[in-house]
């Protein structure tokens, strides 16, 4: 009766060792791991970011590249009179500025900016299609109705059938940090660009004097 007691105990033991060496439920290992058994337990161990893409699949984005200068900047002009003035450095800085003008009840768009050394100045108005919308593309002013580009220098439309820029330059001083303009001269500009003239001021060709009333040779008529 004893052996059999022994027994019983023996098997109680052996069945007790079974069950602690069964293989455990393990998680599986997240994406970006590698599988190791360490012990009967999967551990995931991390793997360089080149390893978790394979050819075909989205790739890390690149990183974003540094800012450039200011694309463009909204000035407010100085008016004093019929001197309008705006800073010079947030022109050099910005490349080309946009600023508005109020006139009686409508406000006028201009767009200013550096070119050889030399300061522009357009009415902000196309002269093609006679929108408002008017931008600096870099290399061209760019219209966003009828997408028409102008030469910066010129004003030359980039087609023969789209009517170009008034020719002329707005005259400017430069005094410090301001650069002045004409408040009259900015008005006129303006008005002559929306309205498709050929030049940017009216040409005023000057006749030479008639010097009828000094002429002494005879006979002249009845003057003798």
């Amino acid at each position: 009766m004893m052996k059999l007691g022994l027994v019983y105990a023996v098997l109680l033991l052996l069945g007790l060792g079974v069950a602690c060496t069964a293989p455990h439920d393990v998680a599986e290992a997240p994406a970006g791991t590698q599988e190791a058994d360490v012990g009967g337990v999967v551990v995931g161990e991390a793997l360089p970011a080149a390893d978790l893409y394979q050819p075909g699949e989205a790739e890390e984005p690149a990183p974003a590249a540094p800012p450039t200068r200011v694309a463009h900047a909204w000035v407010e002009p100085d008016v004093n009179g019929d001197t309008v003035t705006i800073p010079l450095d947030i022109v050099k800085n910005a490349g080309h500025v946009h600023f508005i003008l109020p006139v009686e009840d409508e406000e006028l768009d201009y767009l200013g900016y550096m070119l050889d050394g030399s300061f522009y100045v357009r009415a902000a108005v196309c002269p093609s299609c006679g929108s408002q919308g008017l931008s600096h593309g870099g290399t061209t002013l760019v219209c966003h109705s009828c997408s028409t580009m102008f030469d910066l220098l010129t004003g030359d439309a980039d087609d023969e059938e789209s009517a170009s820029f008034p020719q002329g330059m707005l005259p400017y001083g430069v005094a410090g940090n301001m650069i002045s303009i004409s408040f009259s001269e900015l008005v006129e500009s303006y008005e002559r660009t929306a309205a498709g003239e050929d030049t940017l001021f009216e040409v005023v060709v000057e006749t030479p004097p008639d010097d009828e009333d000094d002429d002494s040779s005879w006979p002249r008529c009845c003057g003798r």
